[in-house]
């Protein structure tokens, strides 16, 4: 009966194609089932103490969001996420998708958080971020202007192709290499070290296609701003930028573009 066969098919390559990876104290299962981006959906099974399985992506999913610029700290996006967990029976914490189950239903639960996170990094495909910094017209008009004193030419809005997606950066600079510069002025805090990670997160995508861009990103750190940017979001942006400098102190983005 054609029924049986479609199950006998489909649990077949189910097997064929799952992989399991046994590592110190858990288990990496991959496959077959995609993100958007093409990549593989990854699991792993942590045994506990108590003898129930912690299955858990680990964060991916979010990071994944995080990568294409997709905002994240909106109501409406913690309301649609709470709600994917409650529809799947898992759990959300601190950006993380799991679920603690008895052996007996290992297999169950694997598919209920499997079904999340493609739920979960589907949200992808809603309209991708426009973001803020675009906007800030008060620390892009410093660069500007400095940029046209010192006679660097530049273009503006300048658009690169990711790995995953295309980024647009506010300056695009060659001197002596193609130079990406991207000025940030947050509202807060929160908001500092949100624009540093979306910022990391593009220039970890850009440097997958294209590792001979100098990554430049310019803080605003005049006045009230100098305070939002805490040790969190520097440390961010120093460990995935080439440069990163400040609007108080200009004359080390010349030095920097002419040094190298």
């Amino acid at each position: 009966m054609i029924e049986k066969e479609i199950i006998s098919q489909f649990l077949g390559f189910l097997k064929k194609c799952l992989r399991i990876y046994s590592l110190e104290g858990r288990y990496k299962i991959v496959g077959p089932f995609l993100r958007p981006d093409g990549d593989y959906i990854e699991v792993e099974a942590i045994p506990q103490n108590d003898g129930k399985i912690l299955l858990t992506e680990r964060g991916e999913s979010l990071d994944y969001l995080y990568s294409i610029g997709l905002r994240m700290n909106t109501e409406e996006f913690k309301r649609t996420l709470s709600l994917i967990a409650r529809q799947n029976n898992i759990e959300l914490s601190r950006e993380e998708l799991f679920i603690l189950t008895e052996k007996e239903k290992i297999g169950e639960s694997l598919y209920k958080l499997i079904n999340a996170i493609f739920t979960v990094c589907c949200l992808s495909y809603r309209k991708r971020l426009t973001i803020p910094r675009f906007k800030q017209k008060g620390i892009e008009t410093i660069v500007r202007d400095f940029l046209k004193k010192e006679g660097i030419h530049f273009i503006e809005d300048y658009t690169v192709e990711g790995k995953l997606i295309p980024h647009a950066f506010r300056f695009y600079v060659n001197e002596r290499k193609p130079t990406l510069i991207q000025p940030l002025s947050p509202k807060d805090e929160e908001d500092a070290l949100n624009e540093a990670m979306i910022l990391g997160f593009e220039w970890i995508d850009i440097m997958e296609r294209h590792p001979y861009y100098e990554r430049v990103v310019i803080i605003d750190d005049l006045g009230k701003k100098e305070a939002f940017w805490d040790d969190r979001a520097l440390k961010v942006l120093e460990a995935y930028s080439a440069f990163v400098g400040r609007a108080s102190n200009l004359e080390e983005l010349k030095d920097f573009l002419f040094s190298r």
